[in-house]
């Protein structure tokens, strides 16, 4: 019996799509905390698993590797950064079935220039799917995020639970402190990063919030380039965007050598937006 079209979560659309040339990747790593052996034929792309019946069609675009246990602990269990992304992102249990037996699934996603986020959507639809046949925990290798089972369908896009978003804890340098973006690769656009000069909790909300709007603003489909004036849909913040020289604007924020990166600056007073427990300091 087929499933009706209706049954299927709606499409993550981009209704200010411009083209921009670049690609938009997923990775994301899939934990298990046990050596049962995983059949991936039994992967099941449900409606209850919130994909849209347009992600059936990037299904032989996804490409799912098993990661050998030494290089899973060197990429992720032995990676400083990523061992204070896990303290602060899972829970003590967690933490422990994955480090006493960890396997990982990779799952790879990539499209070109994409009009749609049916990819976001199908990645969360695997990791869904995966739990089912014992997954624990995931990576979002390129939002830096680790969440853990059981992960919820989601109807709506939300950009900060797709997108990273990181506060400097301390001033480096007279720079003040530096929130910038990680995952957006994920919709196919460059990584931003701004500064504030405190980390007040409503100067830091508002920060989050003003870089929310505008990551939005990208997710729907928005271009930016350097040399950009950037007004969000409602009227505020307002951005000057221009180029990153890495060393210059936060030395101490790594970024990998192929990454785009923008640097943004608010013309606007940062208006502080609801809490969100999705942001994360670095240290």
């Amino acid at each position: 019996m087929t499933t009706p079209a209706a049954a299927f979560a709606p499409l993550w659309s981009r209704p200010v799509f411009q083209p921009s040339g670049e690609s938009a990747h997923v990775l994301v790593v899939s934990l298990f905390g046990n050596d049962r052996a995983v059949d991936l034929g039994e992967i099941d792309i449900t409606p209850d698993t919130g994909a849209p019946i347009e992600a059936q069609a990037l299904l032989e675009e996804v490409e799912l590797e098993w990661m050998a246990p030494d290089a899973l602990a060197q990429a992720i269990f032995m990676t400083p950064l990523w061992s204070f992304h896990a303290m602060n992102q899972l829970d003590r249990e967690t933490r422990r079935a994955l480090a006493e037996s960890p396997r990982g699934l990779s799952i790879r996603i990539t499209r070109d220039d994409p009009r749609d986020l049916a990819h976001l959507q199908l990645a969360r639809a695997i990791t869904i799917a995966l739990e089912r046949l014992g997954a624990v925990a995931h990576v979002d290798v390129l939002s830096q995020r680790w969440s853990a089972a059981p992960t919820a369908p989601r109807a709506a896009l939300s950009v900060l639970g797709e997108i990273g978003v990181f506060v400097e804890s301390e001033a480096r340098d007279g720079l003040g402190h530096a929130i910038n973006t990680r995952g957006m690769a994920k919709l196919g656009r460059p990584e931003l990063i701004t500064t504030i000069e405190d980390v007040d909790r409503d100067r830091v909300e508002g920060a989050v919030a003003g870089l929310r709007d505008l990551i939005e603003l990208l997710a729907l489909g928005r271009v930016i380039e350097a040399g950009d004036h950037v007004v969000c849909p409602n009227g505020v913040p307002e951005f000057e965007v221009s180029f990153y020289f890495p060393g210059v604007t936060a030395p101490h924020v790594h970024f990998d050598e192929d990454e785009r990166v923008l640097q943004v600056t608010c013309l606007s007073e940062w208006v502080s937006g609801p809490p969100s427990d999705e942001v994360a300091a670095e240290p």
